[in-house]
């Protein structure tokens, strides 16, 4: 049985055994199956080594044809590789948005925490989008705490958007973290928040 996740392989033998002199040749029937090497003699072994990008899920068959050189002779063993595909590890980041207004005056900070968790053992990566956004670490394990700060020297004045991408260690997740940030510098006006709703007059009869 071969998992998608595997990283090493397992490998499969064949001895020969024919009459002393003769030699043989040998060759795979499926393109996800080679074999090492491919001629020989009495008592060699074949190897028989599998690619996993060309397996299908579930059952695959196939067979290392064996031929005496010189006669029409064949023997053929028959290799049966159980691929498995299992689902995506859970990823799972949050929260996934970041809101703060940010005075010039205002004591360091904040500091904000987004946290990854999924299956371990799982990896994980994380670019910003604009350089002040400042992540405290770009990789590591679940679960962890990714902290963000920002840097006010280069915020612009008024509404600061960009976004904190996270993804899991073997390509199945990439996550989202929007982060918005009202930078207020010194003379600034607090942004205004009043919602207005229109006026609306019923005449009755």
């Amino acid at each position: 049985t071969i998992n998608a996740r595997d990283t090493e392989l397992p490998t499969g033998t064949f001895t020969v055994n024919m009459t002393t002199g003769k030699t043989w040749t040998a060759e795979s029937d499926v393109e996800w199956m080679t074999i090492e090497p491919s001629s020989g003699g009495h008592g060699d072994i074949i190897t028989v080594s599998f690619d996993k990008t060309k397996l299908v899920e579930g059952m695959n068959k196939g067979m290392v044809i064996v031929s005496e050189v010189g006669s029409t002779r064949q023997r053929a063993g028959l290799v049966n590789v159980t691929f498995v595909i299992p689902p995506p590890p859970k990823f799972t980041v949050l929260p996934v948005s970041l809101t703060y207004t940010i005075r010039h005056d205002d004591p360091p900070g904040p500091t904000a925490g987004v946290r990854i968790t999924g299956d371990t053992p799982q990896s994980w990566t994380a670019e910003a989008s604009h350089d002040w956004i400042v992540l405290g670490s770009t990789s590591g394990n679940v679960p962890a705490t990714l902290v963000v700060t920002f840097d006010r020297s280069k915020l612009a004045a008024g509404l600061n958007q960009g976004t904190i991408t996270v993804r899991d260690g073997e390509g199945y997740h990439e996550k989202t973290v929007t982060v918005k940030i009202t930078y207020i510098p010194e003379g600034g006006s607090e942004p205004d928040y009043r919602v207005y709703f229109p006026l609306i007059y019923i005449i009755g009869q």
